[in-house]
């Protein structure tokens, strides 16, 4: 379960990053193409920032109670990892006591 969550975040991170690359290069290009005078680019590289931004936020606010479901641990995995760590507890306790 852990592995298929990470596998599905990085999977996510990817596709993110991959869309976000190719938004800037055709806002570059189309930037270029349209500039006569070829003048400095900032004006591009704020617009894209910001953008980024505002559909972050809106992202992470739209998708956030989705978010935090699917990637909560089931119940099992959480009862699974206390009880392990109860039994390390109780092991230590014992070596220490010898």
């Amino acid at each position: 379960m852990l592995i298929r969550s990470l596998f599905i975040i990085l999977s996510l991170l990817t596709t993110a990053l991959g869309f976000g690359v190719a938004w800037i290069a055709i806002a570059a290009v189309l930037h270029h193409l349209g500039d006569e005078n070829q003048g400095d680019a900032s004006s591009l590289g704020v617009a894209s920032f910001v953008t980024f931004v505002t559909s972050a936020t809106v992202h992470i606010i739209m998708q956030h109670d989705v978010d935090m479901t699917l990637y909560a641990p089931s119940s099992l995995l959480a009862t699974l990892l206390l009880a392990d760590t109860a039994f390390m507890q109780r092991r230590e306790a014992k070596h220490d006591g010898k």
